[in-house]
């Protein structure tokens, strides 16, 4: 998955890139959003259906399975804040606890029993 596209740094002011630029921050501040509704005890509801990526991610994100999220940040003083931001946004990603439940197969023998 991409990172933030910042408008300045990247020096598009119209066309494709632009709205490609808006479709990842707006993405990414959804799963933000669902991210922070996940640690937030008093939260009843989790916005899945939000946007495209916390759809695909629903599984992952305290569904059924691991998940591994890699976070990169640069060094340069340049890049400072979006480093600080990055290492935020993974620590509040990391506090999110998954539930997963064995799949277990029923048999024919098994399923007849249940009636």
């Amino acid at each position: 998955m991409a990172g933030s596209e910042r408008i300045s740094k990247t020096g598009c002011s119209n066309g494709k890139k632009l709205s490609e630029a808006k479709s990842i921050n707006q993405s990414l501040s959804t799963l933000g959003r669902l991210i922070n509704a996940y640690n937030d005890p008093n939260t009843s509801h989790i916005p899945y259906r939000d946007s495209k990526l916390t759809r695909i991610l629903s599984e992952s994100l305290g569904g059924n399975s691991k998940t591994c999220m890699i976070v990169t940040v640069s060094p340069h003083p340049l890049n400072k804040h979006e480093t600080l931001s990055t290492l935020r946004y993974g620590s509040r990603a990391q506090k999110i606890k998954n539930k997963p439940k064995i799949n277990k197969e029923v048999g024919i023998h098994e399923l007849r029993g249940l009636k």
